[in-house]
Formats: structure tokens, sequence, C-alpha cells
């Protein structure tokens, strides 16, 4: 765009490789918009930078390693520091008007990069609280290691049966809700990310046997070897 300016006012031609070379010269570089949601509160999001999430990171980093079948063991002469782990729903990037789609459910341990999900036909309380149960309960409790669970504000996460779960399990449980509109704060998102680039982006499926099977492939990639998803995962270390 820029070359075609210099055409158009100088009737000189440039590659796009020489007008990049001539803007970095001149002090240009390549600036990328963050993406911000207009309805979001700055100042939850601000006490939220600020407050909330270094006491949380304070608190909550793990001295422990799980494996993702749900075991794990303390190293010697160290107390237990609850896990720190952030979990929310896919967005529906997988949805095919032909084919229906899978809502996924997961959650990522922010320091060691286990990763879990599950998948369902819907996001509801019901479905959400059946995921807590067996996917991240099972993987995240033993012992006296306790769960600091970061969570979005989706509807569902504030029904009734889910509220009432959340309260049964708070000698192990503590639920931190984001400030509302922030997926920026949430480290599950760059997962979601990375899972529709490397299995639905420009895809079309004939099934929804074919999407659980491409979205199966990268979440076990993702588990087997935990060490891909860890950049992802500094920003909120």
């Amino acid at each position: 765009m820029v070359g075609r300016v210099i055409a158009e006012e100088f009737a000189i031609e440039y590659t796009a490789r020489h007008v990049g070379r001539l803007l970095h010269e001149w002090g240009f570089s390549v600036q990328r918009p963050r993406r911000k949601l207009m309805r979001a509160d700055p100042i939850k999001q601000n006490r939220w930078r600020r407050y909330t999430y270094p006491r949380l990171k304070k608190n909550g980093r793990p001295t422990w390693e799980i494996d993702l079948r749900g075991r794990g063991e303390f190293p010697a002469g160290r107390d237990a520091v609850p896990h720190l782990v952030a979990g929310g729903p896919a967005t529906r990037g997988a949805r095919d008007r032909r084919t229906g789609g899978s809502e996924i459910f997961g959650c990522v341990e922010i320091y060691d990069a286990a990763f879990v999900y599950d998948d369902d036909e819907v996001f509801n309380g019901d479905t959400y609280v059946s995921f807590l149960e067996s996917k991240m309960a099972r993987v995240f409790t033993g012992g006296d290691k306790k769960v600091i669970y970061i969570h979005d504000n989706a509807s569902y996460h504030k029904e009734q049966e889910v509220q009432t779960w959340f309260a049964a399990q708070q000698s192990w449980l503590q639920v931190e809700p984001l400030p509302a509109y922030s997926p920026e704060f949430n480290a599950v998102e760059p997962l979601w990310h990375h899972t529709r680039v490397q299995g639905t982006h420009n895809c079309c499926f004939k099934s929804r046997e074919e999407i659980l099977g491409s979205l199966q492939q990268v979440f076990q990639d993702m588990q087997r070897h935990p060490e891909q998803i860890l950049g992802y995962l500094r920003p909120f270390q």
C-alpha cells in the first residue's frame, strides 16, 4: 500500500521488500492493534491486572508436577501450593451448518501446561458441571492440593447448578471470575486459537465425528507435548 502511494505521488516504483527497508530506516515498524471489546469495564480490568491476578499468582504458583492421568508427587520438603488453572469454553469455530458442531470445554494449568478437555453438544449449566466433575476435578485434585480456578463470565457459569457445585467444593476449589468482556486475560484463549489454526482453519468437515477427530488430534498432541503450548502461557505466569 505504501509502495502504491509512492508510485502515484512520485512516479517511482519500489518492491514491497525495499519499501519495508525504507520504512525501517525512517524509524517505522509494524504495529498490530490489540483486540479489545467495547463493553469491557476498564476500571475492573485495571483492578484485575494490577491487584487481583498478581495476588492469585503469588498464592497459586505450583510446586509440583501432575500428569494427565490425575496423579502427582510432592517434591521433598515443599508445601502444597495451589494450582492456578484457567478454563472456559472454546468458541464455535468448528461449527458447520450441515454437520452441526461440537462444543468444547477445556482448562489448562498455567505453569505446568497440563491441559484437559471434554466435548458436548451444548454449553449449559449441566454440561459445564459434568466437565468440571469428570475432567477438571479428577485431574487437578490430589492430596492437600487446592485449585484456583479462573473462568470467564459466560451466562451458564452463573446458573444455579454451577454455583451450587462450586459452593460444595470450597474445601479444595477457589473460583475467580474474570472481568466481563476480557478474553485477553484468559490463559486458555490462546490455546483455542492454536486449536483453530492447527485443527479447523480452512477445513470443511463432512460430519461431527470428523470435527471431533481433528480436534482430538490437536488436543492429544497438546497433552503429550505440553512444551509446545508453554509459550502461550508465559504472559500469564
